[in-house]
């Protein structure tokens, strides 16, 4: 892994309160940015008053003052770590107090999220009418800068890709062509109207485009850079050389272990 990675849960997020505890089989990944020239990830991520937990720096446990130390003040008090939060995705890219480029995970990667809304023929944030419901698609926000910094553009989009890579890597359930910007799930009927990360990239006059992100994602996926840094441990409760009768079986475990899913392997 490549980018660094912190971690800082929030807890006092509505969509987090709601679906804490609930795991759904990630199917894709939206890229969102901000629309808003703020590069900090403090602006929408900052440890709540009175958290203990959830918080780490690259698998490392930190205290709630070191992690304010590590992202920077928000003087406004207006993170999306609050009650009175109305959005919530998986992550953020941005600054963090020293000016490096970090990812923070905001919500445990299979929870529901309150990322893109819904359109008319449905969602991806994993809920519905308040009830958790598939489609999945883990998604995070690239925090802009300024249109005229085509450098931090283009370190944003690097870590971006490395994110979906590694993200792909962990649940292999994700098909690169389901990596998708926000504007694309808007086009499938599954959003409000949105138009990023184009309307970032195009502003920035980086000549990026998601058919060349997913073509980049591909690529990252040789390198052994985007590795989890953990062992994945899998139950395997069957094994059918026949594939109908493998997705019959699945059936019946789905109806105990509904996030179960039918994966192909040599042998």
């Amino acid at each position: 892994m490549s980018f660094r990675l912190l971690q800082c849960l929030g807890i006092k997020n509505p969509c987090y309160t709601r679906y804490n505890g609930i795991s759904l089989v990630p199917e894709g990944i939206v890229v969102h940015t901000t629309d808003a020239n703020n590069k900090r990830i403090s602006r929408y991520d900052e440890p709540a008053a009175g958290q203990t937990s959830g918080m780490s720096d690259n698998g490392e446990t930190v205290s709630a003052s070191q992690m304010s130390s590590i992202l920077g003040d928000n003087p406004n008090n207006n993170s999306w770590n609050r009650s009175g939060a109305t959005a919530a995705v998986h992550a953020f890219i941005g600054t963090v107090a020293n000016g490096s480029l970090a990812v923070c995970q905001f919500l445990p990667w299979q929870s529901p999220c309150w990322g893109s809304g819904s359109g008319p023929k449905g969602t991806v944030n994993g809920c519905y009418n308040g009830k958790a419901k598939a489609p999945l698609y883990i998604q995070f926000e690239i925090c802009e800068g300024p249109h005229s910094d085509l450098d931090y553009c283009r370190k944003t989009y690097k870590t971006a890709v490395e994110l979906c890579a590694y993200l792909v890597k962990m649940f292999p359930t994700i098909k690169i062509e389901n990596i998708l910007g926000h504007k694309e799930v808007y086009e499938q009927g599954k959003s409000a109207v949105r138009a990023d990360p184009l309307k970032y990239w195009n502003a920035c006059k980086s000549g990026y485009t998601m058919d060349g992100f997913r073509r980049d994602v591909k690529a990252a996926l040789k390198s052994p850079e985007t590795d989890t840094g953990s062992d994945v441990y899998r139950v395997q409760v069957g094994a059918f050389r026949n594939r109908v009768y493998a997705e019959n079986y699945l059936a019946t475990v789905q109806k105990v272990f509904p996030n179960a899913y039918l994966t192909k392997g040599g042998g």
